[in-house]
């Protein structure tokens, strides 16, 4: 959904469903929530306003520098400094629509950027280096160990954890992160909560 980056354009359907006259076979919140063009509205300075001076300090922690792909001064640096970066579609899913600079060749990162200038609603963010894990895993039928980079993502229910998600990159190929079911990572990993 395109709320984040077309604003004005939604505002009516905000100003209403903030009143309670909307009907939506999804909850708004869901879809707010669900774009990466979220964490634009959380890390750009256009929106500190919208924030305590204690929620920016903690969203600076919590939330990477995350900004629209749009025409302006960002452009010529996403081009020189492309290691530097990660391009996503902002309502992409499960690692899909997601390019590391520092994986992707000059021409490709052209496309992508090109790409995302064209469609609208894409964000970059400054790469974040993660910790390698040793994990064994199954190649070939064969036992090997592989550093791979892993985030544990907590779910909730009825206000109370769930569970864990955990997306892991694919041992010795991308450091991109994914799921088990889009790509065959050969980490699984088991977690018991309570």
């Amino acid at each position: 959904m395109e709320l984040f980056s077309e604003y004005d354009r939604y505002a009516p359907i905000l100003h209403v469903a903030d009143r309670g006259g909307v009907s939506l076979a999804k909850e708004l919140t869901d879809l707010l929530l669900e774009s990466k063009g979220a964490l634009v509205f959380l890390s750009d300075e256009r929106f500190a306003a919208s924030f305590s001076g204690e929620e920016r300090k903690r969203l600076g922690r919590l939330v990477p520098w995350t900004r629209w792909i749009e025409e302006g001064p960002l452009l010529p640096l996403l081009r020189k400094k492309k290691d530097d970066y990660v391009i996503k579609a902002a309502n992409g899913l499960q690692g899909q629509l997601v390019w590391l600079g520092m994986e992707t060749t000059r021409n490709e990162w052209e496309k992508v950027i090109d790409r995302a200038l064209q469609e609208g609603c894409w964000i970059v963010q400054k790469r974040i280096v993660m910790p390698q894990i040793t994990f064994p895993y199954f190649l070939d039928g064969e036992l090997v160990m592989e550093k791979a980079r892993t985030m544990t993502l907590p779910f909730f229910f009825d206000n109370a954890l769930g569970g864990f998600a955990v997306r892991t990159s694919i041992p010795g190929k991308s450091l991109k992160l994914t799921f088990p079911e889009h790509g065959n990572t050969g980490v699984t990993a088991l977690f018991e909560v309570g």
